[in-house]
Protein backbone atom coordinates (compact mmCIF):
# COMPACT_ATOMS: atom_id res chain seq x y z
CA UNK A 1 0.00 0.00 0.00
CA UNK A 2 1.08 3.26 -0.88
CA UNK A 3 1.94 5.82 1.90
CA UNK A 4 -0.37 8.45 2.69
CA UNK A 5 1.11 12.24 2.64
CA UNK A 6 0.12 16.04 2.52
CA UNK A 7 -0.48 18.86 4.70
CA UNK A 8 -1.17 19.14 8.72
CA UNK A 9 -3.89 21.12 7.68
CA UNK A 10 -5.51 18.21 5.45
CA UNK A 11 -5.17 15.55 8.42
CA UNK A 12 -8.68 14.82 8.96
CA UNK A 13 -9.31 14.38 5.11
CA UNK A 14 -5.45 12.34 4.60
CA UNK A 15 -7.43 9.80 7.60
CA UNK A 16 -10.73 9.25 5.53
CA UNK A 17 -8.20 8.42 2.41
CA UNK A 18 -6.67 6.02 4.52
CA UNK A 19 -9.48 4.60 5.90
CA UNK A 20 -10.77 3.82 2.47
CA UNK A 21 -7.88 2.37 1.33
CA UNK A 22 -8.25 0.02 4.12
CA UNK A 23 -11.53 -0.55 3.65
CA UNK A 24 -10.80 -1.33 -0.31
CA UNK A 25 -8.12 -3.93 1.28
CA UNK A 26 -9.87 -5.65 3.36
CA UNK A 27 -13.04 -6.02 1.40
CA UNK A 28 -11.16 -7.69 -1.92
CA UNK A 29 -8.21 -9.33 0.67
CA UNK A 30 -7.90 -13.14 -1.44
CA UNK A 31 -9.36 -12.13 -4.41
CA UNK A 32 -7.06 -12.47 -7.09
CA UNK A 33 -7.78 -10.13 -9.98
CA UNK A 34 -7.53 -7.16 -7.97
CA UNK A 35 -3.99 -7.96 -7.03
CA UNK A 36 -2.82 -5.49 -8.67
CA UNK A 37 -5.72 -2.54 -8.40
CA UNK A 38 -7.99 -2.50 -5.47
CA UNK A 39 -11.13 -1.05 -6.65
CA UNK A 40 -12.82 1.70 -4.43
CA UNK A 41 -14.91 0.52 -1.80
CA UNK A 42 -17.86 2.24 -3.30
CA UNK A 43 -17.34 0.40 -6.32
CA UNK A 44 -17.03 -2.93 -4.46
CA UNK A 45 -20.38 -2.77 -3.03
CA UNK A 46 -22.25 -1.74 -6.46
CA UNK A 47 -20.28 -4.99 -7.66
CA UNK A 48 -21.72 -7.06 -4.93
CA UNK A 49 -25.28 -5.83 -5.45
CA UNK A 50 -25.12 -6.53 -9.18
CA UNK A 51 -23.61 -9.80 -8.41
CA UNK A 52 -26.69 -11.16 -7.09
CA UNK A 53 -28.50 -10.64 -10.77
CA UNK A 54 -25.41 -12.92 -12.25
CA UNK A 55 -25.38 -16.21 -10.97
Amino acid sequence: MDPIKGDKDRALELIEELTQKLIRFWATVGMNRYAQKVPKYESYKLMLQASKYWT
